[in-house]
């Protein structure tokens, strides 16, 4: 079966090499890499032209304008022509696989007959070279309720590298390109909705590079708390058809949850001095959210941080964007 691989490339060049020649050493043969660069302004073009010049019919090579990274999975998506007999795997061009990394995957989702495998894998930080092994994943199978459950319960990473789909789930699916942080989320919400089964595995043959000035690196700007908070919303309002009434109160109250953590870190980093009118207006929606539910006030606490952050900003909400700035940031992730 023919596995699509496709990989986002953006200024990359210290990182590009290493990559590609994982995935062109892979001890499954019937793959194709769709490489997209997305206007890179380094040497990532060059080095991309040079390995396609050396695999010819094992990669095509797509060279577009910048457009973030969902723009240049959807430039991959939209080149993949055979939706029902074929699956696709996503990644990232700073990371690398093993050499069986495609030859287990296609295993898995084909001996546990899901329409998507999760995989574990390995971080990597760029400072030292140390490696650590992402926990809470097992060898088991999930309908389309419990997955979700475990997705947010953080059992299940939402980030599309580290999984294999069958690529009929993808037809009618597309990243949204106006989200520019935790785009993820979203459409692995969308996609295990679709899924007939989701099957998990402890197996990692994944390494996920930890580096300064990667997107999650960087400081959060209002464009990517909204797009993070927003991509929550998005979720919790979402068409439960498949579901019944008691599952879509458990998976909601997941979201909640999930949505108060990311806000209390949020919430005094956005900057109303400098937002657009759009912004502030968008802003001003999810502050409406969170009161309309009294989300901060039900949220369950399981660590001193997110208890003291809560306690915080309830007793002391119009300090707590100061008090965060000399204190509570301590007690970040």
């Amino acid at each position: 079966m023919l596995v699509y691989v496709i990989v986002p490339v953006y200024n990359v060049e210290k990182y590009l090499r290493r990559c590609l020649d994982s995935l062109f050493n892979q001890t499954y043969k019937d793959y194709l890499i769709i490489c997209v660069n997305d206007g890179s302004t380094d040497n990532s073009l060059s080095i991309l032209r040079e390995y396609k010049d050396r695999y010819k019919d094992k990669m095509f090579l797509i060279d577009k304008p910048n457009g973030g990274l969902s723009s240049a999975r959807n430039a991959g998506l939209d080149y993949i022509t055979d939706w029902d007999n074929s699956y696709i795997t996503f990644v990232d061009s700073d990371d690398w696989v093993s050499e069986d990394y495609l030859e287990v995957l296609v295993n898995k989702i084909e001996e546990s007959g899901a329409d998507i495998v999760c995989s574990s894998y390995y971080g990597v930080q760029e400072s030292n070279g140390s490696q650590y092994l992402a926990e809470g994943m097992i060898e088991n199978s999930y309908d389309s309720f419990n997955a979700l459950k475990f997705l947010f319960d953080g059992k299940i990473q939402s980030h599309t590298p580290c999984k294999i789909y069958k690529s009929f789930l993808w037809n009618n699916f597309r990243f949204d390109e106006a989200k520019c942080f935790m785009e993820d989320q979203v459409i692995t919400f969308q996609l295990f909705l679709t899924a007939n089964i989701i099957f998990t595995t402890a197996w990692a043959g994944y390494f996920y590079l930890h580096r300064l000035g990667s997107l999650c690196q960087s400081s959060m700007s209002n464009k990517k708390i909204l797009s993070a908070l927003e991509s929550y919303i998005f979720n919790y309002n979402f068409n439960f058809s498949i579901l019944n009434e008691k599952q879509v109160t458990i998976i909601q109250n997941e979201i909640l949850q999930q949505f108060v953590d990311v806000y209390l870190m949020m919430f005094p980093r956005f900057n109303k001095k400098t937002a657009t009118s759009d912004e502030l207006s968008r802003w001003m929606q999810i502050v409406s959210f969170e009161k309309e539910r009294k989300a901060v006030k039900k949220f369950k606490c399981f660590t001193s941080k997110q208890k003291l952050k809560k306690m915080t900003y309830l007793f002391l909400k119009p300090l707590y964007k100061f008090l965060f700035s000399f204190f509570l940031k301590q007690y970040d992730y």
